[in-house]
C-alpha cells in the first residue's frame, strides 16, 4: 500500500507553492529580507531568522556540549541545564517532569535531558512527516534573558525581539532556558527539520505556519 501523507502536509505543500509564486512575482520590486522582522502587537516572540550572522559565542566561559542522538546541547553550566529540564514537560516515562531532578546525580539529569529532547525531535518529524537523517542541530542555552538579549546582539548587531531563535546558517537553536516551554522548543525544531528536509527551503511565511502548527499539535 503506497504511503499516504497526513492531509496537513499536502495542505502546506500547495500553500507553499503558491506563497513561493507570490514572492517571486514580488521579488524585483522588494529589497532582500536579511534580518528579523519587527514583533507586531499580539505577535508570537520566537521565531526563524535568516540574517548575516556568525556562530553565536559563549559568554563568560566555555560551552560545556552534551551530545544526543539529534542535537548537541551547549549549556555553560549544570544549573543552566537543570532550568531547561525544569521548563520542558514531555513524554510518558518517569523522567517526563521535572520534580526528579534535585534528587539525582549530575549524570543521571543530563541523561533526562537527552531523553526528552530526542522524544521532543522525533514527535516534531511525526507531526511534520518529515523523518530522515539530518545533520545535528546545535541547542544553545542561556541561562536569562539578559544572556540571550547579549548574545543576539553580539552576533546580529541589533537589539533582541525574540525569546528564541533559529538560525539556518549555523544551524543553531538559542533559548533561555529559564523561560521556556516543551511548545517553544518544538517551534524551533520544526524550523530546522523543515529546512534541512526539504530539497528547497520555504518561503519563511510559510515555513512558520508549519512550525505554528507543530507547537499547538505538540501533544
Amino acid at each position: 500500500m503506497l504511503h499516504r501523507k497526513p492531509i496537513i502536509v499536502i495542505f502546506f505543500s500547495f500553500l507553499m507553492l503558491l506563497v513561493s509564486v507570490l514572492e517571486l512575482a514580488g521579488s524585483e520590486k522588494e529589497s532582500k529580507w536579511v534580518g528579523p522582522e519587527p514583533i507586531e502587537s499580539g505577535q508570537i516572540a520566537f521565531s526563524q531568522i535568516e540574517p548575516k550572522a556568525i556562530e553565536p559565542k559563549p559568554i563568560g566561559s566555555e560551552w560545556i556540549e552534551l551530545e544526543t542522538r539529534y542535537t548537541v546541547i551547549r549549556y555553560h553550566s549544570v544549573e543552566t541545564l537543570k532550568q531547561f529540564h525544569q521548563s520542558i514537560h514531555f513524554g510518558n516515562g518517569w523522567w517526563a517532569t521535572s520534580t526528579s531532578f534535585d534528587q539525582l546525580s549530575v549524570e543521571e539529569n543530563r541523561k533526562i535531558s537527552q531523553m526528552k529532547i530526542d522524544a521532543i525531535f522525533k514527535r516534531v518529524q511525526e507531526i511534520l512527516d518529515m523523518e530522515s537523517k539530518f545533520k545535528k542541530v546545535i541547542i544553545n542555552l542561556y541561562p536569562d534573558k539578559k544572556k540571550l538579549e547579549s548574545a543576539y546582539k553580539n552576533t546580529y548587531k541589533t537589539q533582541c525581539p525574540f525569546k528564541a531563535w533559529y538560525d539556518f546558517k549555523t544551524n543553531t537553536i538559542s533559548l533561555n532556558a529559564d523561560d521556556c516551554s516543551e511548545g517553544m522548543f518544538a517551534h524551533e525544531i520544526a524550523h530546522s527539520v523543515i529546512d534541512n528536509f526539504l530539497k528547497i527551503r520555504p518561503p519563511k511565511n510559510t515555513a512558520e505556519i508549519l512550525a505554528r502548527y507543530v507547537d499547538t499539535h505538540l501533544k
